[in-house]
């Protein structure tokens, strides 16, 4: 799989500069920039199901995630990160010096408990460095140790190695401790977060980021013919996001959002949430449709609880986000016949098939975007070789947020002046076991509107 720029550059061919191809009209390819919105307000009351709260934390306090989210929803982990090691400096395939070397930093934590993360991410950067990097790309890793301080220490010590670019850190508070320093140095910041409160001109947020999914599968279900809506969120900070972008997309495509409802996160009985969505009449509407926007255990727990309730999957439409991204899911049978928008699945399954064969282990979920981050800084800097320009001309805010955009593991994506990234998600349908890709995501994107 190789990272390629939209209409530019083909595998195995060298760099087209001439002009773009003009984009073809596509659904749901509009500026994603109003789906970042602020950061919802928490409740300030607490109890079980209160919205997660927000504090600065101390050098050494493990990363939160706020809006960073496994895709596959996986708990966070909430203990204290491992015993402190050494912060690791790899330095892969550095070249023999030279002014013209591209050097560009990788911050990832690879020490403490999100130490798994970063290995199997430095893995995948690795793999993008093999497929695309010249022998002049100078790829420093530095160690975040998980922490926000230790991100921040991390990104002044690639600065002062020379870095050009950053990539990461993963987490958003790491974001946060990172800007300033960046900013000083003039450095972009191509973090793997996927908190549009986190992105601003030159920190772009790399994640996939719930908004964007929500949005193109309420676009997909109304052109169906579904008109009538309800969400039944996690009551945390990411329902609070997907209720948000529920109400903006359903006003956008002419439907109506009639109920919503929140459980708390990890509940294992959901039934009063359901049994009110049901006394409401969802199970009778016409024409309806529910957003469940969970995944993994916490999905096969709250999906059975809607049938029994008589919200029956056969005339109710299931909806989700890339959360349902798992054929395993299909075991389920209330789950079967449910839409989601994910990326394109061709790009990561080869991805994942490489990754196996060259590691013997399976990806992280977020290795896909050390790979296309990766990626995007070599492509880049190959040009600039190319061009005989000097290396800070590589990553300039017009070649990163350049209108076609880049093809990468996680399908077709651009960023933009704000730092957000938009990307072109598929319809999946769950199957029994399978998923199958029902309304494909558009190849290109439509042209910015200024």
């Amino acid at each position: 799989m190789v990272l390629t720029a939209c209409g530019a550059v083909q595998p195995g061919s060298e760099p087209d500069t001439g002009s773009d191809p003009a984009p073809a009209p596509a659904e749901d390819t509009g500026s994603d920039a109003a789906d970042g919105g602020a950061t919802p307000t928490p409740p300030a009351n607490g109890g079980a199901g209160d919205r997660p709260q927000t504090a600065r934390k101390g050098d050494d306090a493990p990363e939160m995630p706020e809006f960073d989210i496994d895709p596959m929803g996986a708990p966070v982990k909430r203990d204290s990160p491992g015993a402190p090691v050494e912060r690791r400096h790899i330095e892969l395939e550095k070249p023999e010096g030279g002014e013209r070397q591209q050097t560009v930093g990788l911050l990832l934590p690879l020490s403490g408990d999100k130490a798994p993360v970063g290995e199997s991410m430095l893995r995948a950067a690795e793999l993008a460095m093999f497929d695309i990097a010249k022998p002049d790309f100078n790829l420093v890793v530095r160690d975040t140790k998980g922490t926000p301080g230790g991100a921040e220490a991390a990104a002044r010590s690639a600065i002062d190695a020379g870095a050009n670019l950053l990539l990461g850190p993963v987490f958003s508070s790491s974001v946060k401790r990172v800007d300033p320093v960046a900013e000083g140095g003039q450095v972009p910041v191509l973090a793997f977060s996927n908190n549009p409160g986190v992105a601003k001109p030159g920190t772009y947020v790399l994640g996939l980021m719930p908004a964007q999914q929500v949005r193109r599968v309420v676009s997909y279900a109304v052109s169906q013919g579904r008109v009538t809506f309800a969400v039944l969120a996690p009551e945390n900070t990411y329902g609070e996001l997907v209720v948000a972008a529920m109400r903006r997309a359903v006003q956008r495509y002419g439907g109506e959002l009639r109920h919503v409802a929140y459980y708390p996160p990890g509940s294992q009985d959901v039934s009063d949430r359901v049994e009110k969505l049901a006394g409401r009449g969802l199970g009778e509407a016409e024409n309806a449709a529910v957003m469940l926007p969970a995944g993994g255990k916490q999905l096969q727990t709250l999906a059975p609880t809607l049938p029994f309730f008589d919200i029956d999957p056969d005339k109710v439409q299931f909806l989700g986000t890339a959360l349902w991204n798992d054929p395993s899911l299909g075991t389920e049978p209330s789950l079967v016949g449910g839409w989601f928008a994910a990326p394109p699945p061709q790009g990561r399954t080869e991805f994942r098939k490489r990754y196996r064969e060259t590691f013997a282990s399976e990806p992280h979920n977020l290795a896909s975007l050390a790979y296309d981050a990766t990626a995007l800084a070599a492509l880049l800097a190959r040009r600039n070789t190319e061009a005989d320009a000097p290396p800070p001309a590589a990553f300039t805010r017009e070649k990163l947020t350049q209108r076609n955009g880049f093809a990468g593991v996680d399908g077709v994506f651009r960023l933009n002046d704000d730092g957000t990234v938009q990307r072109l998600y598929a319809i999946l349908e769950m199957q029994r076991n399978n998923l199958e890709v029902i309304d494909q995501a558009p190849g290109q994107f439509e042209p910015r509107i200024n």
